[in-house]
């Protein structure tokens, strides 16, 4: 899946038109959601802990997520993405609460280039992110995020890092992962992500008309999964979380593919 043409430049620059079939791997939008398909994936609608490095995939979606615990915790998200030139621009917007004590409003635009290089391609990526927060009938606030990445794809493999943080340092430090995906040619696909505390594994099998995802959390253990269903450019579908985080969210959108 990440084997590229090294032609010109400008054919670098398109090399979205033949990757949007994952499109529908959307980020998680709010922190008790997690991205099924990785944080590092190569392409993908953006998420709250994805990855700005990314090559360009066109397209739109919208996302309900709802936390299935004792806390009634929910979310409701946004998606777009485009390719303009060279540089893929991504961007999501949620509508986060917390029972009633606690509501957010976060957006976030995500910009990346890629660059041809004689043995792969680097794809260098920056975000900006806007919070504003509230607690009803009470205090309100606003935070700002950043957020840099670095991606290289190699034949089946693209190998990548994020780094992350606000800049009121109510979260106590600057985060950040990184990870190694490989899809090789065919049907399958495979990913390990870690931070300074935890590690991701994922896998996923694709049909004609369906993809199926899972990723496990350690060493808190969690699973979660992913259906998706696509047919000429639109695609739905829904994920599942147990262990740590126990959700259910749906998901729908079209890519604008040639």
């Amino acid at each position: 899946m990440f084997r590229f043409r090294w032609g010109t430049m400008r054919r670098s620059w398109v090399l979205w038109l033949g990757l949007s079939t994952q499109l529908w791997a959307i980020g998680g939008p709010v922190p008790f959601v997690p991205t099924v398909q990785g944080d590092l994936a190569p392409r993908g609608l953006p998420g709250f802990y994805s990855s700005p490095a990314r090559t360009a995939a066109p397209g739109f979606a919208l996302a309900a997520m709802h936390d299935m615990g004792d806390v009634d915790e929910f979310a409701y998200a946004g998606y777009g993405e485009a390719g303009v030139g060279p540089l893929r621009l991504a961007f999501f917007s949620t509508y986060h609460g917390l029972d009633s004590l606690y509501r957010q409003s976060y957006s976030e635009l995500q910009t990346s280039l890629p660059m041809e290089t004689p043995v792969g391609l680097f794809v260098l990526g920056t975000a900006y992110g806007l919070s504003m927060e509230w607690l009803p009938g009470d205090e309100k606030w606003a935070r700002h995020r950043y957020k840099g990445g670095v991606l290289f794809l190699w034949r089946d493999f693209a190998v990548g890092g994020t780094v992350y943080g606000f800049t009121d340092g109510m979260d106590g430090y600057v985060d950040g992962r990184g990870g190694v995906h490989w899809e090789p040619q065919g049907s399958f696909s495979f990913f390990l992500e870690a931070d300074r505390s935890s590690v991701w594994l994922g896998n996923g099998i694709r049909f004609r008309y369906a993809g199926l995802d899972f990723r496990y959390g350690f060493p808190d253990f969690s699973v979660s999964l992913l259906l998706c269903v696509y047919w000429e450019g639109w695609f739905a579908g829904g994920l599942a979380g147990s262990g740590g985080i126990p959700l259910m969210g749906v998901f729908s959108g079209k890519t604008f593919a040639k």
